[in-house]
Order: C-alpha cells, then sequence, then structure tokens
C-alpha cells in the first residue's frame, strides 16, 4: 500500500522543481521557437499571397497595355496603309496626266512631223511632175 509520508513531500518537492527547471531550460524555450517559427511561416504565406496578388495585378495591368499597344500599332497600321494608298492613287493620277501630256506632245510632233513631210512630198511631187512633164512634152511649162 502507499503510506503518505516525508518522501511523498520530498517527491512532491523534487517533481516541481524539476517541472520548474523543466519549465524554464526546456519547455519555454520550445514553445517559444514554435512561436517564433509558426509566426515566420505566417508572415512568408502572408508574403507570399501578396506577391501573388501583386503579381496578378501586375499581369492583368501589363496585359492591359498590351492590348491598348495593339490597338495603338493597328490605328498607326491602318493610317498608314490609307495614307499609302491615298499617296499610290496620287502618284498613279499625276503619271497618267504626265502620261497624257507625253503622248499629246509626241502626237504633236508626230503631226508636225507629218505636215512637214507632206509640204516636202508636194515641194518634190510638184517638182518631179515638172521634170516629167518637161522630159515627156519636151519644153518646159510655167
Amino acid at each position: 500500500m502507499i503510506s503518505i509520508n516525508a518522501t511523498l513531500a520530498l517527491q512532491l518537492i523534487n517533481f516541481l522543481l524539476l517541472m520548474f527547471i523543466l519549465n524554464r531550460l526546456l519547455f519555454r524555450p520550445v514553445l517559444e521557437t514554435v512561436r517564433e517559427r509558426k509566426e515566420r511561416i505566417d508572415q512568408a504565406r502572408k508574403d507570399a499571397s501578396e506577391f501573388a496578388d501583386k503579381g496578378e495585378r501586375l499581369l492583368v495591368e501589363f496585359n492591359g497595355q498590351l492590348e491598348d499597344a495593339k490597338r495603338e500599332a493597328n490605328k498607326e497600321r491602318e493610317r498608314m496603309m490609307a495614307e499609302a494608298t491615298s499617296r499610290a492613287e496620287h502618284l498613279v493620277i499625276q503619271t497618267k496626266e504626265e502620261e497624257a501630256k507625253i503622248v499629246s506632245a509626241i502626237r504633236d510632233e508626230i503631226a508636225g512631223q507629218a505636215n512637214s513631210a507632206r509640204r516636202e512630198f508636194k515641194k518634190q511631187a510638184t517638182a518631179l511632175s515638172l521634170y516629167l512633164t518637161r522630159k515627156v512634152v519636151g519644153r518646159e511649162l510655167k
């Protein structure tokens, strides 16, 4: 049977002293380390969540800016295409006008050369007819 005597009191004092020493030297530091580790893990999770949120916001912002840049590039491309088309049409019209002027000048030159050749042929025909008449008739006609 268990007898309650002075050894029980000594064992109780020994146990309480051991609990006090273990609490000071082991339990408190271990619990403090566990608490600090938990706080660091919680902070790391919070930071990771904030970084993920910030990354998502930046990605959305970047995609928005990319879409804006694409729209601006398309507008600029369309403007440049319209300008190039207008310029090409202007050059075609200008080239046709110049072509018409050149063709007209060439026709005028050809007409002038044709008239000149006709006059020359007429002179030569008159001279040839007088020459042939003189040869056939045997005398000169006036």
